[in-house]
């Protein structure tokens, strides 16, 4: 489905870019500091994210457990599913 590329794709983008940008302004804060925390936090948010997204892309092929995924996304980001959340991804990269 358009739902499945999007996610693989996203997928990718979060391993390949955002995750390592985080890693390294994690490295370049005060570890302690309100920013670290705050990076931190963000990490685990888009670890999180990526776990589902990998999974809706490359893993579920059954729409019921795609749909119960994409729940549980919007649950967990207060509303937005899978397509709204990796929309923010691309709003953060500029795509």
């Amino acid at each position: 489905t358009k739902l499945q590329a999007k996610c693989r794709e996203a997928s990718k983008e979060i391993d390949n870019m955002l995750l390592k940008k985080l890693d390294a302004d994690l490295k370049m804060s005060t570890p302690g500091s309100l920013d670290h925390k705050q990076i931190q936090a963000q990490k685990e948010y888009w670890t999180r994210m990526n776990q589902k997204i990998k999974q809706i892309g490359t893993q579920e092929s059954d729409p019921v457990s795609i749909s119960r995924i994409n729940r549980e996304i919007s649950q967990e980001t207060g509303g937005k599913d899978a397509s709204l959340v990796i929309n923010d991804l691309l709003k953060v990269f500029g795509r």
